[in-house]
């Protein structure tokens, strides 16, 4: 089920987070030792050498043993349009834009791009290699602007010609939405640009959208509202899957889609196979759901922000000696990370730099 009725004093033992994080927990024993406190040494195993190298692989687990707790605790204090990581570990500073028709940082006037004809138009040519192009110029753009991730494709439906955000999205029919964004999915991710597919899910509507509650069958989710997303998530013969996505703001039946491990973990992980990072949308749905309910039910970070003085309320202590909670903050980071060594933020091309640096494969075709 996509929602649930919320359990009592023992919630922690009903509730599906708890085991999932438990058993990631136990296989870590005598894997997992993180750095001392105040540690300001350089590690031996930089971010660049992550690149490329499978998320189940036990690299992973050596590079993640070199951040302290607190540097740990740090995947959840948000990202707005860029987020400084860890500099003795190699981690360069992340740039994001919103779209959907260009890379545009509001926060930034100095970093926006061309802007295409909007999702609507798009779709409307049915046209799979348009679609891929039009994904490689926004892939273009977004590296000639030392842009990193998009916070697009969105996938939504026109359930309403009057929504006020339709236009981002591309059909009220979800075999076309899914097919024209994963096409242009393909195309940015080609330039190493990390797509953040959105709003995942139930997101139908714009007006008091934030803690909207939607309440619809199963069968009804999976086959209108849900499918966009799992046909782009699943590849098919897309090449590419998305590197992250955006939960929404809104409700399914009374649970915020932003702290639903069936939604997170269940659906969009165990049943399609995401492998990349969630965020939250903008403020983290305005403040409702920061708690660590949204790390503990496969939502990694917020969007907009650092520290509300709502969640930030644990100190590294409390987490060491929590084993729930560390294998929840381990693999989010963990699932952060993934994403972004497998991104243009490595390939070391900046709009002043040439092609210094750890080259990828996609820079020989900057400018297909």
């Amino acid at each position: 089920a996509l929602a649930w009725e919320p359990a009592g004093a023992d919630k922690e033992e009903n509730e599906a987070w708890y085991n999932y994080y438990l058993s990631l927990y136990e296989a870590g024993q005598g894997i997992w030792t993180q750095a001392p406190e105040g540690t300001d040494e350089i590690a031996p195993i930089q971010f660049s050498d992550m690149f490329g190298v499978a998320r189940d692989d036990e690299k992973w687990d050596a590079f993640l043993n070199q951040l302290t707790w607190e540097e740990l605790k740090s995947v959840i204090h948000g990202q707005m349009y860029n987020s400084t990581i860890i500099e003795r570990l190699g981690m360069p500073t992340i740039q994001a834009a919103d779209g959907p028709g260009d890379v545009y940082n509001w926060h930034s006037l100095s970093r926006k791009g061309t802007y295409l004809p909007n999702a609507s138009m798009v779709a409307s040519t049915w046209n799979d290699e348009l679609s891929h192009e039009y994904g490689v110029m926004i892939g273009n753009e977004a590296m000639w602007d030392d842009i990193n991730q998009w916070y697009s494709p969105a996938v939504d439906m026109h359930r309403t010609p009057f929504s006020g955000r339709s236009f981002e999205y591309y059909s009220e029919e979800s075999l076309l939405a899914g097919r024209i964004a994963g096409n242009i999915i393909k195309g940015t991710q080609e330039k190493g640009l990390i797509c953040t597919l959105k709003h995942f899910g139930a997101n139908e509507q714009e007006f008091n959208r934030s803690g909207l509650a939607t309440f619809a069958t199963e069968q009804t989710l999976r086959e209108i509202y849900m499918k966009p997303f799992e046909i782009c998530v699943k590849n098919y013969d897309f090449d590419h899957n998305p590197l992250a996505v955006m939960s929404s703001f809104t409700l399914i039946g009374d649970h915020y889609t932003g702290a639903n491990s069936e939604l997170l973990n269940g659906v969009l992980r165990g049943e399609w196979g995401f492998q990349g990072m969630v965020l939250t949308d903008w403020y983290g749905s305005y403040g409702y759901q920061l708690t660590m309910d949204s790390v503990l039910n496969g939502n990694d970070m917020m969007l907009g922000g650092s520290n509300n003085g709502q969640v930030w309320n644990w100190s590294a202590e409390a987490l060491e000696g929590d084993p729930v909670l560390q294998a929840a903050v381990r693999e989010s980071y963990h699932r952060k990370l993934y994403s972004y060594a497998n991104s243009a933020l490595l390939n070391g091309m900046t709009s002043d730099s040439g092609s210094s640096g750890v080259v990828v494969w996609w820079v020989a075709t900057l400018t297909t």
